[in-house]
């Protein structure tokens, strides 16, 4: 019904505009992502709501742009409300709300701090302001340069919300006034910008890998490009690890697109790196830019051998043991244990091999009273999640409403900051300083090299988590509050009790009894990053043994191989015979004593 009442109003807005301005483009505009495409407008705007709306929480930052292109064949688009983020208000900034001469006045860092403090993380503000203008920096800047680097784009208008620039001279969102998490934003939005096809995802590289850039320029400036000079290096807290140029460019007025392609060896080392670009044309800089990349040794995939895995999930148990040639499952090491037997083993029998020493920790996707058993008489448990954890742990998904389909997407399973003017989803990460994260590089915050690990990923809510559990790496969430839950705040009446918010881990820690459970929502696999914390993970749960060198002997005879195991009551030799030539399996013969 409201759809209709908005489609009437668009119509008696665009005839009241003709009748005024008859001779200019016009666009209307009401919905979500545009007007409804019923109403005629001189400009199209396309709703890219995408599948369960994940695209528009997303800031529509994965838009396949080829499929765009075809509408401009048939007039002007406009792509509204792309890239909607925002931060977590400061309490320290609402004297500037409650002055400004514009619709959102208001105590909203307040608002904001009353949040906090009803979920006991109040302490957490000054990390919670911070880390949340780091993301939305972070994420803005890719948002900006994504669109100027399709053909056609032609411009944009670009808007601020939570940081109030009216108050201060200018937008501070330009970094013009006090925000430093923003100062890289005018390098992406000047008439000309120098900018690369790498967005959130492949910013985790391993180290010797060969990276290929395309280097592409948006130039809305004053003068053409001739015989430029393209400079590049790849740095690490000012010290210059690669560089090179290019000479001889040239680059039309009024257009976007690659200028160079380039390639660099990704350094040795652990951590943050820089890629530094500059444009310069009769000596003098035309644009300049720069992006932040980690790069991380080759895996070592080697682990304790007193760290086993009892995964419900098969297929991700195999992913595991791929990426672990020596992982062994607990079945299979119990049932090695007692050897070939007819009779069956009670569980409690089994339970006693894993509280014998041999086994210090399982990995597993699903929460056991075996496990918790486990883990109470001094075991460790490295719990992932794949959908199997009880669900008081889960965050419920956003309930869908008379607009939204069955199929809504889960907004805390995404990346990027919650999303203004709807108030809620994810707005800031924190990493605390812990002993299982080892050396994993990291400022406080998850930057993107760990867009991979929290894409999809889903937030727990920590107080629900068996124990006490400790924060490793904190999401913390915003909701907007409605009807009868909003209000005047208990503690502070003058203060409107408007969002809330929770204490929701992706990592954390709980001591249970003897043992200790640690539990990772993370997506850990999916690049290199993830796969040396994983191996920290590990590392700190169990360090890696050191394998004696005289443990087993091993003699290789052409095609024969004696192998000898020695235990101190019996002595095995296993013969693998096989003839000269032959691809048949080998015959086995055991011979004890």
């Amino acid at each position: 019904m409201w759809q209709d009442s908005y489609k009437e109003q668009a119509k008696v807005h665009l005839s009241d505009i003709r009748d005024l301005a008859p001779d200019h483009l016009i666009l209307t505009g009401c919905g979500y992502q545009g007007e409804y495409p019923e109403v005629y407008n001189d400009f199209q705007t396309p709703h890219l709501w995408s599948r369960a709306w994940k695209w528009a929480h997303g800031g529509l930052s994965a838009i396949p742009w080829a499929g765009l292109r075809h509408l401009t064949d048939k007039g002007p688009i406009v792509l509204h409300e792309y890239g909607k983020l925002t931060v977590w208000p400061d309490p320290a900034e609402d004297e500037l709300f409650r002055k400004a001469n514009m619709p959102l006045r208001g105590n909203y860092g307040e608002m904001g701090l009353v949040a906090l403090k009803e979920a006991g993380i109040e302490k957490l503000l000054p990390d919670v302001v911070e880390n949340s203008r780091r993301l939305s920096a972070a994420c803005t800047k890719i948002l900006l340069e994504q669109p100027r680097r399709q053909p056609g784009v032609q411009g944009y208008q670009y808007h601020c919300a939570f940081r109030v620039g009216c108050n201060r001279g200018f937008m501070d969102d330009l970094a013009c006034h006090i925000d430093p998490q923003f100062a890289d934003l005018p390098l992406s939005n000047g008439d000309t910008a120098l900018l690369i096809d790498r967005d959130f995802r492949g910013r985790a590289l391993t180290t010797g890998e060969p990276v290929e850039l395309g280097v592409y320029l948006s130039h809305f400036g004053q003068q053409e490009i001739a015989d430029a000079v393209l400079a590049w290096s790849v740095e690490d807290r000012g010290r210059t690890l690669e560089s090179g140029h290019v000479p001889g460019l040239s680059f039309p007025r009024g257009k976007n697109g690659l200028l160079r392609k380039m390639r660099f060896i990704t350094p040795d080392g652990l951590g943050k790196f820089t890629l530094h670009v500059k444009l310069e044309s009769d000596g003098k800089e035309v644009a300049v830019n720069n992006w932040d990349f980690w790069r991380f040794p080759h895996p070592l995939r080697a682990l304790s051998e007193h760290i086993m895995i009892a995964a419900d999930d098969f297929r991700w148990e195999d992913d595991l043991m791929a990426h672990f040639p020596t992982l062994r499952r607990v079945d299979d090491f119990v049932d090695a244990y007692f050897g070939v037997t007819l009779s069956r083993k009670s569980n409690d029998e089994k339970l006693g091999v894993l509280k014998s020493g041999q086994v210090k920790a399982i990995i597993s996707d699903k929460w056991t009273d075996r496990l918790a058993d486990f883990v109470e008489s001094g075991g460790t448990v490295l719990l992932f999640d794949r959908g199997l954890l009880p669900e008081s742990w889960y965050v419920q998904a956003q309930s869908p409403d008379d607009i939204q389909d069955k199929g809504y997407h889960d907004i805390y399973k995404l990346y990027a900051p919650f999303r203004s003017g709807w108030d809620h989803g994810n707005a800031a990460t924190i990493v605390h300083e812990h002993p299982m994260l080892g050396d994993f590089p990291h400022e406080g915050w998850c930057d993107l090299h760990c867009f991979e690990l929290i894409e999809g990923a889903a937030s727990l809510k920590t107080a629900q988590l068996p124990g006490k559990a400790n924060p490793v790496i904190r999401v913390v969430p915003m909701w907007r509050l409605t009807g009868a839950q909003a209000g005047p705040a208990p503690e502070n009446p003058d203060v409107e009790r408007l969002w809330a918010t929770e204490d929701r881990v992706y990592l954390a820690e709980s001591k249970i009894g003897k043992g200790r459970l640690v539990v990772c929502s993370l997506k850990l696999l999916n690049n290199t990053a993830g796969r040396y914390l994983l191996e920290r993970l590990l590392e700190y749960l169990e360090p890696l043994a050191k394998v004696s060198k005289t443990r087993g002997h091993h003699f290789a005879h052409h095609n024969k191989i004696d192998l000898f195991l020695s235990y101190p009551k019996q002595v095995y030799r296993l013969n693998f015979l096989q003839a000269p030539g032959s691809t048949d399996i080998p015959v086995c013969s055991a011979l004890w004593s």
